[in-house]
């Protein structure tokens, strides 16, 4: 399969090497390529990206990207490990980077402007050099195909559950997002994509259904069902009690019987 693969993008980057000799040729097959294509200089430098590009990663906008993202200075490529295997281009070599997982969160959190759930891009990903007259490269493409993508939802379900099964202790966004392994500012975003509320709000309206719950209980006092839910009836959950319903607790309790 894999070979059947390289077979295609060889034919891939033969019509791209064909094309560029012809510039409004070459622009509009960037342009309407269906996967992220970026069209490099020598130095690593954007030239040009096309709006499957834009889309993917959520670039926001595209001329502060072009001219300004270099390739063999990104953190992220320098982390994974794939600059070196990337410069082989410039040697007039075509590089197959297969399977990359690409750290897709931290992509977005640098260079782009959009709120996603996905987490990780399994891509493959192809860098080939454009040759000029003498056929030396005169620039580079990589080309960008995702084979996998994985999303956050299964974290913000694992959250949710945590806080579920642990209402009773005190509120932590930092350890929160710890145990679901993401960064303290993208699970709050990704949180309030997923479930329409930050998780906070959504800790205090457990809290605050834990004590619904035990103002039905006409056996215990108002005074008594705050401090089986491990809180001060005298505290600020009062208020934000009278806030979330319209009742003050004891307004609640009467109103239920």
């Amino acid at each position: 399969m894999q070979k059947r693969m390289n077979e295609t993008q060889n034919m891939i980057i033969q019509s791209f090497q064909e094309a560029f000799g012809n510039e409004e040729l070459f622009s509009k097959i960037i342009e309407f390529f269906p996967y992220p294509i970026q069209v490099l200089s020598l130095e690593g430098t954007s030239l040009m990206i096309n709006n499957a590009m834009v889309r993917e990663f959520q670039i926001g906008d595209p001329e502060m990207h072009v001219g300004r993202y270099n390739v063999f200075n990104d953190p992220i490529m320098l982390r994974l490990g794939l600059t070196d295997q990337v410069r082989q281009v410039l040697k007039g070599k075509t590089v197959y980077l297969n399977d990359i997982n690409v750290p897709y969160k931290d992509i977005i959190e640098r260079y782009g402007e959009g709120d996603s759930d996905i987490m990780a891009l399994y891509q493959d990903i192809t860098t080939f050099p454009i040759p000029g007259t003498d056929n030396k490269p005169v620039c580079f493409v990589a080309v960008f195909i995702t084979k996998k993508v994985y999303r956050g939802k299964q974290e913000i379900t694992d959250a949710r559950e945590y806080m579920e099964n642990h209402w009773q202790e005190q509120f932590n966004i930092n350890d929160l997002a710890k145990r679901v392994n993401l960064s303290t500012s993208h699970f709050t975003r990704l949180f309030k994509k997923h479930v329409g509320c930050t998780p906070y709000r959504y800790y205090v309206n457990i809290k605050i259904n834990k004590i619904k719950e035990k103002l039905i209980d006409p056996n215990i006092t108002v005074s008594e069902a705050f401090s089986v839910c491990g809180l001060d009836y005298h505290g600020h959950y009062a208020r934000i009690f009278k806030e979330n319903t319209g009742f003050t607790p004891t307004d609640y309790r009467k109103m239920l019987t």
